[in-house]
């Protein structure tokens, strides 16, 4: 028989079986399709020099007036302007507080207790102390007098920090001392669910008691006496939290809990919590541990323990923050949190830290105090707060209430005739999720429904109306627009407005949402690369806690593909010449300029392969042989004179079925070639009654794009 061509349809297909997609493409990683044809994905490599502090989940280019260029990040800890090549935090202050002699410590321990009157503190909190006297030699007032995270908190008066070294002395000092405490850092991981035992520690107050695991090492699923940093404050019959276990506490020794693990209520002193997000697992040392249920001012418990919950009493824990940019200015927000206001004029010299928008010079008095999103509209730039709160109840937060500025001027925010600030509250649903821009309308999601917003002029500034009743929305990130088109992962599917809301056929559907984290659903990214016509989306699989999966939809080819990558924001080029993405790590990294894996020195080649569905000769019936492969791809790009890729061919005897194993005779049932840019044809002697294809590269340099590979197969009998 003479050779034969291989074309494979563009696009991954997973919602269907390998053998059903014959002529299709079934599996791949870091690879993407351009023209229809299959190449490995560009690299990336470390756009900014240090690790942002907690998971970064926004990030916002800017220009100021004078041309210079930032770039925002929002993390679940801090907010930061990267520029002049360094992360600036300026993280907005909730308080100061003036001291004296309020730093506790203990010879040998680098551990400081500090005493300071209703704190506010909580684990992973950030103050930064001025100390105008030393204790000791060692703890000098340049050692002490540095930005520190609260390591645990006994009491509603008390925390502790570390410092960078140990105390040469046990005193108590510090003499005249200013604390300056950062906005509350925020959760790290969502909590959510209704009903009882799902989610008791959603509706957090502040000041709850926190103290650490202090094991030396994890404290095991199986565990069931804990070792804490500081027992104090904690008795039998409390509840605490770690991560997402809740563990009820049956005795006390100093520091030393007997614990029940994954609690799930009704009174039980077993491990009772088999099913849900509150398994027993394994927890990191120095884990914050919370006490939900027993603090000495039940004000600071969590919502509703022992109370049935409803919608209503759900919170999100994860922390998000939204911004925009106003001229050159940035405003952001605390999702379900404060406004802020960044003047980069006024700011980027000393890079000083933002100011809530209430607090703004000039501002009317009656700006918001909460959203769900804040927003500035292009077109007319009015900033609009999403979830806000209603001008006569300032502070308390309506979920479908939409407050905007006057336009022009984020300091007026209470309507009259001499100005075009008004209010709308909108229906269909119980609270806004989120709200995107297109070139000629502001979409709004709500949990139930999705609505249009459009600048009309005066006297009613916005018309909304409601334009699809059934959608759904996986989170606040989840959507983004392209060219005046918005795409978003719903519940299940995918979807895109045009002018009407279409469901995206997907055919790698099942392959995404049989291997998700719903618990996880609001760290949902989405972002586009313009360069290759791609939305990004990047999830958490379910065996996750963090985004470690990404899918791609090319709007163009209309085709899908999807691969591991832990990406937790996205921007596309614009300001920058290329894509930046924030990974796990904390760091911003630059996308699609080089070939490698830049997160670690030396850098390390991509894992890219790509794997078609099982082919065969008719039926199926007969047996084949391949004993010839003329491969057909291209390394244009490569950075490194020895490109090569393996192909691999595969054969198998029933759909199912495990590859054929090597026999006596030598016909093998895997077979891999190198190919290099010199490799004419790959002789190889593979037999069964189907075959799969498959292209991988590791190498670090390499890049590569596939063609249209020929191979001599013929009929090789029955069986």
């Amino acid at each position: 028989m003479a050779l034969q061509k291989l074309q494979f349809r563009p696009g991954i297909n997973r919602d269907t079986t390998s053998y059903d997609n014959e002529g299709g493409w079934f599996n791949c990683n870091l690879v993407r399709f351009r023209n229809a044809a299959p190449e490995k994905i560009g690299g990336w490599s470390k756009y900014t020099p240090t690790a942002a502090d907690g998971i970064v989940r926004g990030l916002l280019p800017f220009v100021a007036l004078n041309g210079a260029e930032y770039l925002a990040l929002a993390t679940s800890k801090k907010y930061y302007i990267y520029g002049k090549g360094i992360l600036n935090n300026v993280t907005p202050t909730r308080k100061t507080s003036s001291l004296t002699n309020p730093l506790t410590v203990t010879n040998g321990s680098a551990t400081v207790t500090v005493t300071d009157t209703g704190h506010g503190a909580e684990v992973g909190d950030f103050v930064t102390l001025t100390v105008g006297s030393a204790i000791g030699s060692a703890l000098t007032t340049a050692v002490l007098s540095v930005e520190y995270e609260v390591k645990s908190v006994p009491t509603e008066n008390t925390y502790t920090i570390t410092a960078s070294t140990n105390a040469d002395t046990g005193a108590t000092g510090g003499g005249s001392v200013t604390a300056v405490y950062q906005i509350t850092a925020g959760l790290d991981n969502q909590i959510s669910g209704t009903g009882w035992g799902a989610s008791p520690w959603n509706g957090k107050s502040a000041g709850a008691l926190t103290t650490t695991i202090n094991e030396g090492g994890t404290f095991s699923s199986s565990d069931t006496t804990l070792t804490v940093t500081s027992g104090t404050g904690i008795v039998t019959n409390d509840l605490i939290l770690i991560d997402n276990e809740i563990l009820k506490v049956t005795g006390v020794s100093t520091n030393d809990l007997t614990v029940v693990r994954g609690y799930a209520g009704t009174g039980a002193n077993s491990n009772v919590q088999t099913a849900g997000t509150g398994l027993a697992s394994t927890h990191a040392d120095g884990a914050t541990v919370t006490l939900i249920l027993g603090n000495a001012t039940s004000s600071t418990d969590y919502t509703g323990w022992g109370i049935e919950y409803t919608e209503s009493d759900i919170r999100l824990g994860l922390r998000l923050i939204h911004h925009d940019t106003f001229v050159e200015d940035i405003i952001f927000n605390i999702r379900d949190g404060a406004i802020y206001y960044w003047d980069t004029s006024a700011n980027q010299a000393t890079f000083a830290v933002a100011t809530e928008l209430k607090d703004l010079s000039g501002t009317d008095g009656f700006a918001p105090r909460v959203a769900k999103k804040i927003m500035v509209s292009d077109i007319d730039r009015h900033v609009i707060a999403f979830g806000a709160d209603s001008i006569d109840n300032l502070g308390v937060q309506d979920p479908l209430m939409i407050r905007f500025s006057s336009q022009a001027d984020p300091t007026q925010w209470l309507p009259s005739t001499t100005n075009t600030a008004d209010f709308r509250r909108i229906s269909g649903g119980t609270e806004i999720v989120t709200a995107i821009q297109t070139r000629q309308e502001t979409l709004i999601f709500t949990d139930a429904s999705l609505h249009s917003m459009q600048f009309v002029g005066p006297p009613f500034i916005f018309s909304i109306n409601q334009v699809s009743g059934q959608t759904t929305i996986m989170g606040p990130n989840a959507a983004t627009a392209v060219d005046g088109t918005v795409f978003w992962m719903g519940k299940e599917n995918f979807y895109m407005y045009s002018g009407q809301v279409q469901k995206i056929p997907c055919t790698v559907r099942s392959k995404v949402f049989d291997d998700f984290n719903l618990n996880q659903s609001a760290k949902v990214m989405a972002g586009v690369n313009s360069a290759y016509n791609e939305v990004w989306w990047f999830y958490t699989s379910a065996s996750s806690t963090q985004n470690d999966k990404y899918v791609i939809y090319n709007y163009v080819e209309q085709v899908w593909y999807f691969g591991d990558m832990p990406r937790t924001a996205w921007i596309d080029r614009g300001v920058y010449d290329y894509p930046l993405a924030a990974s796990t790590d904390g760091f911003v990294y630059e996308h699609e300029r080089q070939l490698n894996d830049g997160s670690s020195s030396p850098e390390t080649g991509l894992n890219s392969f790509i794997e078609s569905s099982p082919m065969d000769i008719g039926d199926g019936e007969a047996f084949t042989l391949i004993r010839k492969l003329v491969p057909d791809i291209t390394f244009g790009g490569s950075t490194t004179t020895d490109s090569i890729v393996n192909v691999t061919l595969k054969s198998q005897n029933y759909p199912g079925g495990d590859d054929l194993e090597t026999n006596a005779s030598a016909i093998q049932s895997t077979q891999t070639s190198p190919v290099d840019k010199h490799t004419e044809k790959v002789d190889v002697r593979l037999r069964g009654r189907a075959f799969t294809f498959r292209y991988e590269s590791t190498d670090v340099g390499v890049k590569w794009r596939a063609g249209a590979p020929r191979v001599d197969i013929r009929t090789d009998g029955r069986r």
